[in-house]
């Protein structure tokens, strides 16, 4: 149940919380935090892939401001 509730974020490229996990797999928690290594590093690295997004939307836009000065 969790792995597929991962995946499915995974796929959809969504930031997740746990307790957005807990709702979508069905299961508590506490089970989820028992279960780290099921979850945890992917987690980390959609958290990881829209960081890099948004600083390179910052910079993108920023290229743009000082091309129209």
């Amino acid at each position: 149940k969790i792995k597929a509730a991962v995946e499915d974020f995974q796929e959809g490229n969504q930031l997740f919380s746990i307790r957005d996990l807990a709702l979508k797999s069905g299961v508590s928690t506490r089970t989820l935090y028992k279960h780290q290594e099921l979850w945890k590093k992917a987690q980390d690295n959609v958290q990881k892939a829209a960081n890099i997004e948004c600083l390179e939307t910052v910079v993108h836009e920023y290229n743009r401001s000082e091309e129209r000065r």
